[in-house]
């Protein structure tokens, strides 16, 4: 999977994007910093629940410095690049599929993509999510673009507070990297301040 996105999507665009990291990169990766446990989990989990997660936390944590995390190629857990690569490669969906005078997916396919396929409370996140094929989208609970109902547009977080927001209708692709990382159910203030900015320099309010 690391060779075939490097082949077909990175090389082209020159983005500092990888899905396995070569050792030749160790020294610019920032070490994540482990959340500490969201304080609403105390609805749902005992204190010694909440405490066992942060332990968890900070083992999970550890584990992506090591050399074997860093080289395995797992595309839903640890893609490795910062928030200027993860632009370049939204902007493939943002502009319709088609980026640099090159095309990497067709609109149909997109647009099939970010059709609601599912709108109901999500089981780890533990409050509604809407959900089209492979991306979140936009809805009340993840207000993240005006006028979500008609919006185009199709988003995605990891844990700890990163976003990438794709919008088609205003070919805008918004990402924060961080690697402080915090945890809440709500998603990051830190992003949610930066993307409601975006908004306001277009005229748009969120």
């Amino acid at each position: 999977m690391g060779t075939y996105f490097r082949e077909v999507f990175t090389e082209k665009l020159d983005a500092d994007f990888h899905i396995g990291l070569s050792p030749e990169h160790d020294n610019r990766v920032a070490e994540l910093i482990p959340p500490e446990p969201a304080p609403e989990l105390s609805e749902w989990m005992s204190k010694d629940e909440i405490e066992e997660m942060g332990r968890n936390n900070k083992i999970s944590v550890a584990a992506t410095k090591t050399r074997e995390f860093r080289q395995a190629e797992v595309p839903a857990s640890n893609g490795h690049g910062n928030a200027r690569s993860m632009a370049q490669l939204g902007s493939i969906v943002a502009c319709g599929g088609t980026l640099n005078g090159i095309q990497f997916l067709t609109r149909k396919t997109i647009d099939d993509s970010i059709k609601e396929q599912i709108y109901l409370p999500d089981s780890v996140l533990m409050r509604k999510q809407r959900y089209g094929l492979g991306w979140g989208l936009p809805s009340p609970e993840n207000p993240l673009t005006p006028n979500w109902k008609e919006r185009n547009a199709c988003y995605w977080g990891g844990w700890g507070g990163s976003r990438l927001l794709m919008d088609l209708d205003q070919k805008l692709c918004f990402t924060y990297a961080m690697n402080n990382m915090i945890m809440t159910l709500t998603g990051d203030s830190r992003s949610y301040k930066i993307n409601r900015a975006v908004y306001e320099c277009l005229g748009e309010e969120i």
